[in-house]
């Protein structure tokens, strides 16, 4: 049960870090750095974006750390290295920090797809259709936040935040032992900040 509302938690939590990144890259870029970065924006949401399957890899890492295979994880690492590398260098030339952060999410992928194909065995809940309304959650995000891209980002974000937790209970990502899990959890939070 801890795995699944590991993998669901990290996966939920990627979604929004990656969407509401993507969404406001540019809000990001603004508030921190005025117009002196204006051209980051592109790059800062390629970064965002990548969070999705850079926190599935960290996932898949540590449970081949704890199956101690830790030389899968060594061809996972040297596969991102080889891909960025190869790839960094011309999109750099090409499109800049653009390019770099294409780079990155292009390695970030491959690496996922490698532990994806060499880290399922063994695993004891179904990944696709966890992905699937993961994937349909990012979903609920991107779409009202891009509609109501002109409104006041509160608006938006507040909006796209209540589509994506309305999607969370209607397709029931966490079950009722999850539920239970997270209701202690946050039962020992409170006692011990009270």
């Amino acid at each position: 049960m801890l795995f699944s509302l590991g993998m669901k938690t990290l996966l939920i939590g990627s979604v929004l870090l990656a969407g509401f990144g993507l969404t406001n890259a540019d809000l990001v870029v603004k508030l921190a750095f005025k117009t002196s970065f204006a051209g980051a924006t592109a790059p800062m949401a390629l970064m965002f974006l990548t969070f999705l399957p850079m926190s599935l890899n960290i996932f898949l890492v540590e449970i081949n750390n704890a199956r101690d295979q830790l030389r899968t994880n060594t061809r996972f690492a040297f596969l991102v290295v080889v891909v960025s590398v190869t790839l960094g260098a011309p999109l750099i030339i090409w499109q800049g920090a653009a390019g770099a952060a294409v780079a990155k999410m292009i390695a970030v992928c491959v690496g996922l797809v490698f532990l994806l194909l060499r880290s399922r065995e063994g695993l004891v809940m179904a990944v696709k259709p966890l992905l699937g309304k993961v994937l349909l959650l990012l979903l609920l995000l991107l779409v009202p936040r891009i509609l109501l891209d002109g409104l006041h980002p509160l608006l938006s974000n507040g909006v796209a935040l209540l589509c994506v937790v309305s999607g969370m209970v209607l397709l029931r990502i966490y079950n009722p032992d999850e539920l239970s899990r997270w209701k202690e959890q946050l039962r020992g939070l409170r006692r011990v900040s009270g």
